[in-house]
């Protein structure tokens, strides 16, 4: 299963349906690039309006300020530089559809103990790679914006990529939120597997190989439909 791709000329994002044949439920996996055109962000946000259930990358309405002035770095640097492009942004409080947010949730319990024992740096260097986000977000606009990304990014992701290398910060940005998000797609499917509920998962395209892998070993979830979003392209 293919999840991102990129080419010379545009990045395109798959929205894959999961199902299983001894339930109804559904999981809708929606492969986030978190820089893209506003035109694919209102594609997806179309999409979960018919959905039953969201669940989200990220902290929801978060009260912290630091996430209320990155959000506004990201909207001046679209405009300041004229791009196309924009930070991630989809307006989930309109959807009328709930929403849940797993990197909120505790760690499941066999998973804390392990979180305890990685030292005080590297969550320090995790503070480090959030804070820099909008650095990273200015210079890719500053080097060309979309032409830059779709030629220059490798995006190609499926389900068999593996992108935490083992370290510590790599199992704080990936490894620990995957666990998050699996224990939360775990709960829906024990809960609710029998009803016929479409489940929308809304998260970073580096995420979805851990989400397929096991619906896939667990439950026995299998592609049964998708198609592709185009992130953005270049105009020529």
């Amino acid at each position: 299963m293919q999840f991102v791709e990129a080419t010379g000329l545009s990045v395109r994002s798959a929205a894959w349906v999961l199902q299983r044949r001894e339930t109804p439920l559904r999981f809708h996996l929606f492969c986030m690039v978190h820089i893209g055109s506003q035109t694919f962000y209102d594609e997806v946000a179309a999409r979960l309006g018919d959905c039953d259930v969201v669940v989200a990358e990220g902290f929801g309405q978060s009260r912290r300020r630091f996430t209320r002035l990155r959000l506004r770095f990201y909207g001046l640097t679209h405009r300041a530089h004229g791009s196309e492009l924009v930070y991630q942004h989809i307006d989930y409080a309109s959807l009328a559809v709930p929403v849940l947010w797993p990197d909120m949730d505790p760690p499941p319990p066999q998973d804390a103990a392990a979180r305890t024992k990685r030292p005080l740096w590297s969550y320090l260097l995790f503070m480090g790679f959030v804070l820099l986000l909008p650095l990273k977000a200015l210079a890719v606009l500053a080097l060309g914006g979309a032409r830059f990304l779709a030629q220059s990014m490798d995006l190609s992701i499926d389900d068999t990529t593996v992108l935490s290398d083992g370290d510590h910060l790599s199992a704080i940005v990936l490894d620990d939120r995957d666990d998050l998000l699996v224990a939360a797609l775990t709960r829906l499917h024990e809960e609710r597997a029998a009803e016929p509920v479409n489940v929308a998962v809304v998260y970073g395209a580096a995420h979805m190989p851990a989400v397929v892998r096991h619906l896939n070993s667990a439950y026995g979830y299998r592609p049964t439909g998708g198609d592709w979003l185009t992130v953005h392209g270049i105009k020529l």
